[in-house]
């Protein structure tokens, strides 16, 4: 026999309010994932296409199928998926996503502000104080504490990203599916970061956190403070990282015994470049120019460190130092504008032979450091993403094997960056950032007709006015 079991009113009330917080938190939480988590499980399968599934190799009348996210299979001999969406890349070329090198896209406006660092002396609070706004490295010298505003190695960029920028379409309709990230303010800029190119969380954007360490050259200017010279810049430079070398002596003579020896203070910076002095993280260099890039080297040869030289296009200049550093470049290929040579005699006496040798000799750069040996990576910095595949096309024209300019936006820069083995070729077991486009990947007149990132399908504008953020299941446009 069943009895009814009374509830007190305010117990059944309570209830039915658990009940209804239980749906809204259900409800909630399937309308924020699963058109995402819909997306990258769907199932595609890229027939009949010729697929370059790393430079210099490819496959014909090939099939590629992506699932979950991932590459699941390529080859000729690839059976399709009855749960597939079909893409007839008949006539079509399929290659992995490029990656950018050297980026500023996705990055926040208004960047959280920094770990408060400690100061190196004992007044003012000592250990563990705090004090308010943005705060700038103390800097151990000889005791004496000096500071500086340009130093800031211990900004996460992966911190401070935004999955609201514009420009990640840009990017993707341009055939970008990943890029390096990198802070822009300052001489020790902090961590970089590579980020998939699509709009979803920025802690699923990340590929890969803390990369490298970005170090810049631009000085204060005169009357805002130190560095207002190169020769600061490079002083700076040095006793930041000697002063970082005198905080990990302190640290390991301290914990190795710590009798007789002041403890330690904490100070982010420094414990940020500790794995540049180790040899267990990267330097990037922005340059400027040629000087600025020796400069580098010369930085990098003292301290032991592992650097990659992000270039400024004349680095055809110094191609012998780059080879006997045996260093990795980044190489932009925003060429300087043609001299304007008119009929005024005076006027043509203005144009420096230095600026019509360098826009002569600009599309030639990438040939230049390729045939040297040097491994490079190209990036879009200081051109629109649409201007870069043109501009890699004069590379090319001007002597860069097309081998080398895929590589130079695929393996080499994930080799760079650590992320090899998920990115940067088309194979079973890598991420599904894919592009398919009507011929070779710089070749004059390809238009690209659709990108995955993470296996989430986009399909760049076209005529029947489709976004590149809007999914696409029907197989888009041929």
């Amino acid at each position: 026999m069943y009895r009814l079991r009374w509830i007190p009113k305010n117990r059944f009330l309570q209830g039915i309010g658990n009940l209804a917080i239980l749906l809204v938190v259900v409800i909630v939480f399937a309308a924020g994932r699963p058109v995402e988590a819909t997306q990258r499980q769907a199932a595609y399968a890229i027939t009949n296409a010729t697929i370059i599934t790393s430079p210099g190799n490819s496959v014909e009348t090939a099939t590629v199928v992506l699932r979950d996210g991932l590459i699941e299979a390529v080859g000729t001999d690839v059976a399709t998926p009855p749960d597939a969406r079909i893409i007839d890349g008949s006539g079509m070329t399929v290659y992995a996503g490029w990656i950018d090198s050297f980026s500023e896209v996705a990055i926040q406006e208004e960047p959280s502000a920094p770990p408060t660092l400690v100061t190196s002396g004992r007044g003012g609070g000592g250990r563990g104080s705090r004090g308010s706004g943005r705060q700038t490295l103390q800097m151990l010298e000889l005791g004496s504490p000096g500071v500086n505003q340009h130093v800031n190695p211990e900004f996460i960029q992966a911190d401070n990203l935004t999955n609201e920028d514009t420009s990640l379409a840009a990017f993707r309709d341009a055939g970008f599916t990943a890029a390096l990230v990198v802070p822009q303010n300052g001489i020790y800029r902090g961590q970089s970061v590579l980020i998939a190119l699509r709009e979803t969380s920025t802690e699923e954007m990340v590929l890969n956190d803390n990369v490298a360490q970005v170090v810049g050259f631009s000085t204060g200017g005169f009357g805002r403070g130190y560095p207002s010279s190169a020769m600061g810049v490079i002083a700076l430079i040095r006793q930041v990282l000697l002063d970082t070398q005198r905080q990990a002596t302190w640290e390991n003579s301290f914990n190795n015994d710590p009798t007789g020896i002041p403890r330690p203070e904490t100070n982010p910076a420094y414990t940020s470049l500790m794995p540049i002095l180790a040899g267990d993280q990267q330097m990037i260099f922005d340059t400027n120019n040629t000087r600025d890039a020796k400069r580098g080297l010369l930085i990098a040869k003292e301290f032991g460190l592992s650097t990659i030289i992000k270039g400024n296009g004349n680095e055809y200049d110094m191609v012998d130092v780059l080879v006997d550093a045996n260093v990795e470049v980044i190489v932009p290929v925003n060429y300087p504008d043609k001299p304007s040579v008119g009929d005024n005699d005076a006027a043509n006496l203005d144009i420096s032979l230095v600026a019509l040798q360098r826009w002569e000799a600009a599309p030639g750069n990438a040939a230049a450091i390729a045939t040297a040996g040097v491994t490079f990576a190209f990036t879009s910095d200081g051109i629109n993403p649409d201007e870069f595949a043109g501009n890699v096309r004069k590379a090319i024209e001007a002597g860069l094997p097309e081998d080398a300019a895929l590589a130079a936006v695929t393996t080499n820069p994930a080799a760079m960056f650590g992320v090899d083995s998920i990115i940067g070729t088309i194979e079973p077991g890598k991420i599904a950032n894919v592009v398919i486009a009507t011929g070779a990947p710089f070749a004059e007149g390809t238009e690209i007709r659709h990108v995955f990132v993470d296996g989430v399908h986009t399909v760049p504008p076209g005529d029947n006015g489709d976004g590149p953020t809007n999914p696409r299941h029907d197989g888009g446009r041929k």
